[in-house]
């Protein structure tokens, strides 16, 4: 779940009606992700509500406002729906530089 100060009380409520789906601790896939402009959730978010399930991890505000949205928790679901994406996105923002 991203951090209370980013989660909106619409999320919570969906997740427990179970329209939303829960990353709990023991699903959740760690990988260091470097914290390059490349790999900004603003330049990221475009492909990333393309993967089937994206959107059922994500609050509904966070598709209005991409500012909203928590960098560690974003890559979390990514590296669960798309381990060998996000691996690769990696490698290719690494070699570019």
């Amino acid at each position: 779940m991203p951090k209370m100060k980013q989660c909106p009380l619409g999320y919570l409520q969906a997740i427990m009606s179970k329209q939303k789906n829960v990353l709990y601790k023991n699903q959740r896939k760690y990988t260091k992700v470097p914290t390059l402009p490349e790999l900004g959730v603003k330049y990221q978010w475009s492909q990333a509500i393309k993967l089937p399930g994206f959107r059922s991890y994500m609050p509904d505000e966070w598709f209005l406002d991409t500012n909203l949205v928590e960098r560690t928790f974003f890559y979390e679901v990514l590296l669960i729906l798309a381990e060998e994406y996000v691996v690769q996105l990696v490698k290719d923002v690494k070699q570019q530089r």
